[in-house]
């Protein structure tokens, strides 16, 4: 009977522990390859969850910004109407906590809504520079109310566009 030679399964052995060892590294690269995807696509759906959260953010000052600047111009508005009706002057710088807000609202607000605020605060000065204190309460308002009024209504529409509001509509059950 012939023996094997030592040299074959010397061979096998060392063409095994060849096989084993490239089993092993071809299934970590594949693990990491696996691992490297689920991490960059988690990091993608953080991403997309911070950006929604910062818009959101964004959105909310947004709002705050438009309520506080119509919150300041409308006191400053019954100020002009105390001035003008009652006979009390306005304060020095009477305009002061409007055009602050005006400056945060330009801040947050798309260009259309800062655009209309300041035509908003314009007209909001001239109608308080225009009223002469003490005057006789007026049947008709003021060019400059009107103006003021006109450019109020604008801005809603513009703050309601901004914000995906829609304007209400008419009831027809009260036409």
């Amino acid at each position: 009977m012939g023996t094997t030679p030592l040299w074959v399964p010397l061979l096998v052995a060392g063409m095994g522990l060849v096989a084993t060892l490239t089993g092993v590294l071809l299934t970590a690269r594949n693990a990491s390859r696996r691992e490297d995807l689920r991490w960059k696509r988690e990091r993608e759906r953080e991403r997309e969850l911070w950006a929604r959260e910062d818009g959101q953010r964004t959105l909310d000052h947004r709002g705050e910004a438009y309520i506080d600047f119509y919150t300041k111009v409308r006191e400053c508005s019954l100020r002009i109407h105390e001035h003008g009706y009652e006979g009390a002057s306005l304060p020095p710088h009477w305009q002061l906590p409007a055009f602050e807000s005006f400056l945060r609202l330009q801040i947050f607000a798309v260009q259309g809504v800062s655009e209309t605020a300041l035509e908003v605060y314009k007209c909001l000065l001239d109608w308080g520079l225009a009223q002469p204190p003490g005057a006789e309460e007026q049947e008709e308002p003021t060019s400059e109310e009107i103006d003021f009024n006109t450019a109020l209504s604008a801005f809603f529409g513009a703050v309601r566009r901004d914000l995906g509001v829609d304007p209400p509509q008419p009831d027809p059950a009260v036409d």
